[in-house]
């Protein structure tokens, strides 16, 4: 078991209820937008590539610096 303080509680929890509420499709869009992590790291060509891995650096570049798609209320 994880023990979170509240704050933190409270974050995963809105996080939690608005991503679960997306279709499959609507998380793909978001996860693998043109210029994103996953975009980089994908092979363009038609090859596929099972042990690709994502460099959190290129994550945390990524996210920090792009507006979020949606607000949540």
């Amino acid at each position: 078991p994880y023990e979170f303080d509240a704050d933190t509680e409270i974050l995963l929890e809105r996080v939690v209820s608005f991503y679960s509420r997306l279709s499959a499709s609507d998380l793909v869009g978001l996860s693998h937008a043109r210029g994103g992590p996953w975009h980089r790291v994908w092979s363009h060509e038609g090859s596929v590539h099972p042990g690709m891995q994502i460099d959190n650096a290129h994550i945390a570049e990524y996210y920090s610096r792009v507006s979020p798609p949606v607000v949540i209320q």
